[in-house]
Parts: structure tokens; sequence; C-alpha cells
């Protein structure tokens, strides 16, 4: 997967791909194998020859937010276009809405049933120690809510899935 990242103002592209159990990271300048091991949602170990680095991250849609060795990162998917955060930025997938971010859901806004307009409140998941109000991108009505009050959640767990009607955008 290719990714463009900022630093001191200057834009770079670099390179992720995993082959088994090895990540090799490419940036144009060097190639690196490494390995990766996953310590939570939101941390991980990176093995390098005989150097271990302690990484911190965290996703929104298009986004991985990266503290590396004190330094921070957006890497952004090459030829994504950026949405703002909180604008319906919620992850719609044939109906059906995922976490922006691992965390843990606060607050269920909606029932089976109900019927929702674009913008309309979903639900309440904290991430990072922030509270994000997951709103409805499109009208349409809930057909199926996957998660209670209290349960944690990960990037691939569907939250809510919305019945949308053909005409709607």
């Amino acid at each position: 997967m290719d990714y463009e990242y900022s630093l001191n103002g200057t834009n770079y592209m670099v390179s992720i791909n995993k082959k088994d159990d090895i990540y090799t990271v490419n940036s144009g300048e060097k190639v690196k194998d490494v390995k990766i091991e996953f310590l939570s949602e939101n941390s991980l170990l990176i093995f390098d020859g005989d150097k271990t680095t302690r990484a911190f991250y965290a996703r929104d849609r298009e986004n991985i937010f990266v503290n590396l060795k004190g330094n921070y990162y957006e890497l952004t998917e090459a030829g994504a276009e950026s949405q703002a955060c909180g604008d319906h930025a919620d992850v719609l997938t044939d109906g059906i809405i995922y976490p922006p971010m691992p965390g843990k859901v606060i607050k269920v806004l909606v029932n089976e049933g109900d019927e929702v307009k674009k913008g309309e409140g979903l639900l309440i998941v904290e991430s990072m120690k922030m509270e994000n109000e997951l709103s409805a991108p499109t009208e349409g009505n809930i057909k199926k809510v996957h998660v209670a009050e209290g349960e944690q959640v990960s990037l691939d767990q569907p939250l809510i899935e919305i019945d949308i009607p053909e005409n709607s955008s």
C-alpha cells in the first residue's frame, strides 16, 4: 500500500507491503524488511535486525497517525481524497458503519427500525480518550445494531447497518 506523509514541510511517499510476517518498507531512498508485533489496538513493536522500536498509532478513514521515536507522522493513502473528521466521515460499506478507530461504545443513539436522516447521530465511541459521535452518512432505516453500550470495538467490526433507499445518496 502506498502512503503520502509530510515531515518538516516536505512531502514524502512510502510503500508498505506485507508478505507472510515480514513488512517491506520502501521510502524511495531506503528499503527495509521489518517484523511487526502488535501489542494492543494502538501500539506495536518494530523489529529491525537487532533494533526494537515501540510505535503508537491510531487510524481514521484514510489516515494512519503514527508516533515513532518522538516523531509524529500522518500517513494518508496515496490518491485518497481526505474527508473532514466529523463531517459524516463514518466508514460506510454496503450500508454497514465501521468505527474510525478501535474504541469503546459509550452510547447507542438509535434502535433497529429507526428512520435516520443524513447527519443524525447513531452512536458515540470513545477512542484515545476522546468521544466521537458517529453520524449517518446518508438517510435510511436502521436495519441492525451490532454493538451494545460498553462494548470494545475493533476497526473491522460492524457497528450499525443501514438499509439505504435506492434513490438516496
